[in-house]
């Protein structure tokens, strides 16, 4: 106490804003009483935390069991800042079919729309006949890197994507094995309507549209004197959104 003296400290540190009415429910919260309310998260149990967000989840409409929900939560607890978070970071684990996401996404890191397809069209054989535990899974997908002759980032990424809809998304291998097979597959092993295949899809319509625009961006960009490494991703991923309508 005698290191400390009111007159130094900063009042405006210790304020905490809330505004009601809202533009918007982001705007409710001060900055400063979200990152206390995530450190509060943070430190709950797996099965506290679990038990609080089951109702959320619930109450948009997804009919969740409490096991799996337990099974979710230590993936996105260091995800959430709000309860009520859980619909956007954990919105994967719930639905049927993935909302639109950008195909664009599906391309690994220094790689292309025909990587994309090798990659996912691999995944799917190889996701048929493995174990959806963590350990099979990580070895599975490692061995099918080394077989395609590419680091396993570049794998992993379409998968990903394929699965959750974004790069941005827990552990893979975790998240596959919470998924569960009956996630992505339908009957005995064979591939249906499912996340992987319906990234495939997508990484297929992508590849087809990459030769033919090729020439036409590396023509457009050096005319204008733009180096195609920084708008590449950007201009493929406004004219898919033009033609993929």
């Amino acid at each position: 106490m005698d290191a400390f003296s009111l007159e130094g400290i900063n009042r405006a540190n210790a304020v905490v804003d809330f505004k009601e009415p809202a533009a918007t429910p982001e705007e409710t919260f001060d900055p400063k009483a979200v990152w206390l309310n995530a450190e509060h998260t943070r430190g709950l149990s797996i099965e506290d935390l679990s038990a609080r967000l089951l109702p959320i989840v619930r109450d948009a409409g997804f009919q969740v069991t409490p096991e799996k929900m337990l099974a979710i939560t230590p993936l996105i607890r260091e995800r959430i800042k709000l309860l009520r978070d859980v619909l956007t970071a954990a919105d994967f684990f719930f639905v049927d079919q993935l909302p639109p996401y950008d195909p664009v996404e599906l391309i690994p890191q220094k790689g292309d729309a025909a990587m994309a397809v090798k990659v996912l069209t691999r995944a799917r054989e190889v996701l048929a006949h493995t174990e959806f535990k963590h350990d099979p899974l990580d070895q599975a997908l490692r061995a099918a890197a080394q077989e395609l002759g590419l680091k396993a980032g570049q794998v992993f990424q379409p998968i990903r994507v394929a699965v959750c809809g974004r790069k941005n998304a827990p552990p893979l291998f975790e998240t596959l094995e919470v998924l569960g097979r009956e996630k992505l597959w339908h009957g005995s092993g064979m591939p249906s309507s499912n996340f992987v295949s319906d990234g495939l899809i997508l990484a297929g319509q992508l590849s087809r549209f990459t030769p033919f625009f090729r020439g036409f961006l590396l023509h457009t960009l050096g005319v204008v004197g733009i180096r195609q490494r920084d708008f590449r991703v950007v201009v493929i991923a406004a004219l898919l959104q033009l033609f993929l309508k």
